[in-house]
């Protein structure tokens, strides 16, 4: 299953959902930063220095302040440092084309809001990061 994930990046806007989404992922012993909109997220991982490891794993809202997530994903997936990025959107839209929208931008999943212990659970076990117990 390769490497074990241990550095996730959540960007999101939402406060609680940053709150019940670091909750559920420090259970998984995974080391958690966040960052607030699809800018942020893009200055913090296109420039990057040579000494600090891109995160493990980026779970991205698609409805951000500033810049869509669908936006985000395709610039990020289409830049030589980042397109291999394992990326998972977070979404509340329940709309069948919209997943099929990220997936041809080659996101790695999409999960739905709001998230459960099992949604991120299944996630984590796909990436082969065991629960901490």
């Amino acid at each position: 299953m390769g490497e074990a994930l241990r550095r996730v990046l959540v960007v999101e806007d939402s406060d609680s959902d940053v709150v019940a989404t670091t909750r559920i992922l420090r259970e998984y012993n995974a080391a958690v930063s966040i960052l607030k909109d699809g800018f942020q997220a893009m200055e913090y991982l296109l420039n990057l220095s040579g000494g600090e490891a891109l995160p493990d794993l980026v779970l991205l809202d698609l409805s951000l302040p500033g810049i869509h997530g669908l936006d985000v994903l395709r610039k990020l997936k289409a830049h030589e440092k980042t397109k291999g990025l394992r990326i998972v959107i977070l979404t509340g839209i329940h709309e069948e084309t919209m997943a099929m929208q990220c997936y041809k931008l080659n996101c790695d999943g999409v999960l739905m809001k709001p998230l459960t212990h099992e949604s991120i659970g299944q996630l984590m076990t796909k990436f082969g990061l065991p629960r901490v117990e």
